[in-house]
């Protein structure tokens, strides 16, 4: 079962995979699919558990609804390393306002 520590744990292995040295001084585009999810993901899950960890949310958010918790997170970002990475790639599908719902993976 997915908590809110694994949300941190998806979201630290995201923040390495798009920010890290070979990436510096680059522009980030920030995109995931399949493959991408199962390279990160070793040892922690798969993309039905990612999903499922962006779904709960880091542990300081409390509101209902995944653009209400991607706002909080955004709001208390600083309680983690990017903590609104994860989030970023749950809205896509997530049809929040502003948001395209078009499937990520």
């Amino acid at each position: 079962m997915e908590t809110s520590s694994d949300y941190i744990k998806w979201n630290n292995r995201l923040a390495k995979f798009f920010f890290n040295e070979e990436m510096a001084g680059r522009e980030v585009l920030l995109y995931v699919n399949r493959q991408i999810i199962h390279s990160i993901g070793e040892g922690l899950g798969d993309v039905e558990h990612f999903i499922n960890s962006v779904k709960i949310g880091p542990p300081w958010v409390t509101r209902s609804g995944l653009c209400q918790k991607a706002l909080q997170a955004y709001e208390g970002w600083r309680n983690a390393y990017f903590g609104e990475i994860g989030h970023l790639f749950g809205l896509k599908t997530a049809g929040c306002p502003g948001k395209s719902a078009t499937p990520i993976l």
